[in-house]
């Protein structure tokens, strides 16, 4: 079996984001499951309804959020390292004679 040590560091950056937004997206998913549930009733907000409507399964719909969330924080946080990084590169480079280029002033945005 590969060990950790082998695999290339962007593969272990963009697995680690995965489960970040799978660890993320399941922890709240008895919250997601309350406020899509009080939307659909139309009734008023009350505490005891919001936990009767977990009666239902507490992570009911959740398999399509984990790997939506996973796909999405695992494209997003390695692509803000490489961006991040090739700005601090160019602003290095254009420090010490000239101002960033405005491309930069675009990514950043």
């Amino acid at each position: 079996p590969p060990r950790l040590a082998d695999v290339p560091n962007s593969v272990r950056h963009v697995l680690a984001s995965a489960a970040s937004g799978a660890v993320g997206v399941t922890t709240l998913a008895p919250l997601e499951v309350m406020r899509v549930n009080m939307m659909i009733s139309g009734r008023g907000w009350s505490l005891r309804r919001a936990f009767a409507s977990l009666e239902g399964g507490w992570y009911r719909g959740n398999s399509a959020d984990v790997l939506a969330a996973a796909i999405r924080v695992g494209i997003t946080m390695p692509a803000f390292a490489t961006y991040k990084r090739l700005l601090q590169r160019a602003s290095e480079e254009g420090a010490s004679s000239s101002p960033p280029p405005e491309w930069t002033v675009l990514a950043a945005g």
